[in-house]
C-alpha cells in the first residue's frame, strides 16, 4: 500500500507537515512501496500562490521523495 502525504498549500512546511510526511515516507520506502504527494488545494481561501511549489522545494530539500507527479484535488473534483 502506498504511502500518502496531502498537505493544503497555505504556506511553507511546519514541523506538523514534516512530521507526517516523514511518519508516511519511512513506512513506504521501508516496506519498497510508492509514496504519493496530494495537494489539497479545494481550500481555495487558505491556498497560497506557488505554495504548492514551496512544499515541493521543502520536500526536496529535506531528502524525501514521492512518486509520480503530484495529484491536485482540485483537478479531481468529479
Amino acid at each position: 500500500m502506498p504511502g500518502r502525504f496531502a498537505p493544503t498549500p497555505s504556506g511553507r512546511m511546519h514541523i506538523g507537515n514534516i512530521y507526517a510526511m516523514l511518519g508516511a515516507w519511512l513506512s513506504a520506502r521501508s516496506r519498497g512501496d510508492g509514496m504519493l504527494l496530494r495537494i489539497e488545494d479545494i481550500d481555495t481561501p487558505r491556498v497560497l500562490p506557488d505554495a504548492d511549489r514551496w512544499i515541493m522545494d521543502d520536500l526536496t530539500w529535506l531528502g524525501m521523495d514521492w512518486d509520480g507527479e503530484p495529484v491536485y484535488q482540485s483537478q479531481r473534483l468529479d
